[in-house]
């Protein structure tokens, strides 16, 4: 059995969706996707790859992740939680098929990940978005979601934590490539700042 499981959010992920899936489909670990109400095929994508399902009514990323973590029956020692416009590279596959939870020091509860950031189409190398480490994976039931956030969301642990800094995970948000729906997006987020 897989030390860990995933947990994935979703909204009109077809396009996302599948690309992750299959970047970790040899781990053999649980999938879990909380789903907002999508109206494409994302569901049944999820279900082809045997992921179990939920839906939840989306307020925010932060209570979204709250719920996720709390909803599931996640019986593995880790959660990794990751979005579904991410994508596992194969040195981080490798590293995750050959995690040893044993290695792991008992006062480590999380573990950040490396995150390349694409918008269309290209690595951003600079402007603060590489490197980027991310909380991503944490012993089940110490990682939680920040609710003091209010957009973005970011994972917290009471205990120490570790970075993986080969391996990394791609996040590529086709979406953005329409530069209306990326302008959008930063309005929201600059009017939730304000």
């Amino acid at each position: 059995m897989s030390p860990f499981s995933f947990v994935i959010l979703t909204y009109n992920e077809e396009d996302h969706l599948p690309r992750l899936l299959q970047s970790v489909e040899g781990l053999g670990a649980p999938v879990y996707i909380l789903d907002s109400g999508s109206t494409d095929s994302t569901l049944e994508i999820a279900r082809r790859f045997g992921a179990q399902v939920a839906y939840n009514k989306f307020v925010n990323h932060p209570k979204q992740w709250d719920y996720a973590l709390n909803h599931f029956p996640i019986h593995t020692s880790w959660t990794i939680g990751l979005d579904a416009d991410h994508i596992v590279t194969e040195e981080l596959f490798e590293k995750l098929k050959n995690f040893k939870e044993e290695e792991i020091p008992k006062e480590v509860d999380g573990i950040y990940f490396n995150r390349k950031n694409y918008f269309k189409g290209r690595w951003i190398r600079h402007g603060g978005y590489f490197p980027k480490y991310l909380l991503k994976m944490f012993r089940t039931g110490a990682g939680h979601s920040d609710l003091n956030q209010n957009m973005d969301h970011r994972f917290i642990v009471p205990g120490k934590t570790i970075v993986w800094k080969d391996g990394y995970l791609i996040e590529e948000n086709l979406k953005e490539n329409e530069i209306a729906f990326w302008i959008s997006k930063h309005n929201k987020y600059s009017t939730l700042q304000a």
